[in-house]
C-alpha cells in the first residue's frame, strides 16, 4: 500500500499544491522533503487529533482542493466506452470526490458524502481526519482527481492492496476503505500488532530486496502505524526528487509527509502549550471570555482594548489560543482565542539616535500597561534610540533599554533636545596643556585618558551647561561622543 503513484493514461498525474488556512496549521508553506525523518514521520498527537476538523471543515477543504471543474462531455462519452469502468457525469460536469455520494460496497451516486464518511471514521476510531485525507491522496490521488471512476473509489485508501499483488475485493468501496484504514491506525496506536514496532527495525527502500534498506529507529506508534500501512522508507534519491520518482524509490511515506506538510503543516507537532518565539504585547480586539481550552469552561471576562504580554499558545480541536505571561508563569489553563487578539504597536528605531534631557523628575513606565518601572531625576541625559506610540502618546526608549529589549520608556513630552555638535569654522591643530580625561559631554562619562602635550586636529565642538567641548577630526568622522573641555586645549601657532 502506497508504493505506486497515481496514473491516468500512462502519465503521472500533476500534484496541485495550494496554501490555505486549515485549523491550527495557518497558512502552510511548501513542504521540504529534506526534513523527512524516517524514524519520526508524524507525532502521536497529530495521528490522533480526531477533532482537528469537523464535518463542515472537511467539506470546505475537499471543495477547495477540487471543485469538480471538468465539463468536457465529449471526453466523458469517450471514457464511457472503456469496458469495465464507470465515470459519474451530472449537472454538466464530472462528479469528483468533493461532490460524490457513497453507499455500501461499491455503490456511488447515492448515500453519504466523502466528508461525512471521513469525519465519522475519524470520530469512531479517534484518528485525525487530516491523516485520512492525506492517506487518500497519497494512495490514489482522489482528493485532486477531477475525473475519478468507480475503480479508483473501490481502492481509495489502498487498504488490502499490496504493492506486489492485486487488491482484495473484500475491502472494495470508498466507505469500507476509509474505515478500514482508520481502524488499522487505531489498532497500532492502541498497542496492537505492527510489523515495525517502536525501536530499531530494518526497513527496505523498495519491494525489490536488491534496492537495499537501512536500520530505522522507529520512535513512536504513529510512525509505526504508517510503516504497517506502507512498509518501505524513501531512499536518498526519492527524497531529493520531491514528489517525483527515483531509482529504487518508494514514495508512500514520503508523499504522506509531503502532502500533510503542504496541506496542514506541523506534522510532527505535539499537544500542549508552545512558547512564542517572540513573546510580545497584544491587544484584545473585543470583550472576550478567557477559557480553559480543554473544557471550554469560562475563567473570566476581559475587556476590549486590554493589553497584555503573551508568551505561549496552544491548539485544541483545530483552534489556537494564546496565554498571557502571567498565566504561563502560573501554568494556568486560562487562555484567549487567537482571533480575539491583535498585535499591539511595536518599537521603531530612531532614524537619528540622539541625547535627550529630562525636564523634570519622571516615571519610566511600561508604555503598554502604564506600570512604573523606575523613577528618573530631572536633568538626566541619556541617548535615545527607539520609540513607540501607544494610545496616541509617544514614548522614547534609551539605548540601554533598546539593547536589552526592555519595555521601559519615557513620555516624549517629558524630554527636551540637547545641543548638537557644530563644525568649527576653521579646523585647527590644538595641544593639550595638561593630562585630561576625554569624556562624553552629554553624560560626563569618561571615555579615555589623554596625556599633556598631545596634538590633534579639532574640527567640531559642542556647548553644554555653558561649557565648551572640542572634538578631534577622527571623533567627528566616526560620530563618537568623545570630547575635551576647551580649557584643557591651546591653539598651536601656525608656521
Amino acid at each position: 500500500m502506497g508504493l505506486k503513484m497515481k496514473k491516468l493514461g500512462g502519465m503521472v498525474m500533476g500534484v496541485i499544491i495550494m496554501t490555505m488556512n486549515v485549523g491550527c496549521g495557518g497558512v502552510v508553506s511548501a513542504a521540504n522533503a529534506g526534513n523527512f525523518r524516517s524514524g519520526y514521520i508524524i507525532s502521536d498527537f497529530q495521528m490522533t487529533d480526531y477533532n482537528s476538523m469537523n464535518e463542515g471543515e472537511i467539506q470546505i477543504f475537499l471543495s477547495a482542493r477540487n471543485s469538480c471543474p471538468n465539463r468536457d462531455y465529449g471526453y466523458y462519452l469517450q471514457l464511457s466506452r472503456k469496458a469495465g469502468y464507470t465515470w459519474h457525469f451530472s449537472n454538466g460536469h464530472f462528479i469528483c470526490l468533493s461532490e460524490e455520494r457513497f453507499g455500501d460496497g461499491e455503490v456511488i451516486g447515492v448515500g453519504e458524502s466523502a466528508a461525512h464518511i471521513i469525519w465519522q471514521a475519524a470520530q469512531d476510531y479517534r484518528i485525525n481526519p487530516k491523516v485520512l485525507i492525506v492517506l487518500i491522496q497519497k494512495e490514489t490521488g482522489l482528493i485532486t482527481d477531477t475525473i475519478p471512476n468507480d475503480k479508483d473509489y473501490r481502492k481509495a485508501t489502498g487498504y488490502g492492496c499490496p504493492d506486489t499483488a492485486a487488491c482484495s475485493s473484500q475491502y472494495y468501496g470508498f466507505k469500507n476503505q476509509v474505515r478500514r484504514a482508520a481502524e488499522l491506525f487505531r489498532v497500532v496506536m492502541d498497542g496492537g500488532w505492527t510489523n515495525y514496532p517502536v525501536g530499531n527495525n530494518y526497513i527496505k527502500y523498495n519491494p525489490n530486496a536488491a534496492c537495499g534498506g537501512s536500520v530505522v529507529n522507529v520512535q513512536n506508534r504513529a510512525t509505526s502505524a504508517l510503516y504497517r500501512y506502507t512498509p518501505y522508507q524513501p531512499n536518498v534519491g526519492a527524497l531529493a526528487a520531491g514528489y517525483g520518482t527515483a531509482p529504487c524509490g518508494a514514495y508512500g511515506n514520503r508523499n504522506f509527509y509531503l502532502y500533510y506538510e503542504d496541506w496542514f503543516g506541523n506534522i510532527m507537532g505535539e499537544a500542549g502549550y508552545v512558547p512564542f518565539l517572540n513573546p510580545r504585547y497584544m491587544i484584545l480586539s473585543r470583550t472576550v471570555e478567557r477559557v480553559n481550552p480543554y473544557t471550554g469552561a469560562v475563567v473570566d471576562v476581559l475587556p476590549a482594548g486590554m493589553i497584555r504580554r503573551f508568551t505561549s499558545k496552544i491548539c485544541v480541536n483545530g483552534r489556537w489560543y494564546y496565554r498571557t505571561e502571567l498565566m504561563t508563569n502560573a501554568n494556568s489553563n486560562a487562555v484567549i482565542p487567537a482571533e480575539a487578539i491583535v498585535e499591539a504597536p511595536q518599537y521603531v528605531e530612531f532614524m537619528n539616535p540622539r541625547y535627550l534631557k529630562l525636564k523634570n523628575t519622571v516615571n519610566r513606565v511600561n508604555p503598554y500597561t502604564g506600570d512604573v518601572v523606575d523613577v528618573l531625576p530631572a536633568g538626566m541625559v541619556r541617548k535615545y534610540t527607539s520609540k513607540i506610540k501607544v494610545n496616541g502618546k509617544d514614548y522614547y526608549r534609551t539605548e540601554a533599554m533598546t539593547n536589552a529589549k526592555q519595555d521601559a520608556a519615557i513620555l516624549a513630552e517629558a524630554l527636551m533636545e540637547m545641543p548638537t555638535y557644530e563644525k568649527i569654522t576653521r579646523p585647527r591643530n590644538m595641544e593639550l596643556i595638561k593630562d585630561v580625561k576625554r569624556i562624553n559631554p552629554y553624560t560626563g562619562d569618561k571615555v579615555d585618558d589623554l596625556p599633556k602635550g598631545m596634538v590633534r586636529k579639532y574640527d567640531s565642538r559642542i556647548k553644554i551647561d555653558g561649557k565648551w567641548y572640542y572634538r578631534t577630526e577622527w571623533a567627528t568622522n566616526t560620530n563618537a561622543d568623545a570630547a575635551i573641555p576647551a580649557e584643557a586645549l591651546k591653539v598651536m601657532e601656525e608656521k
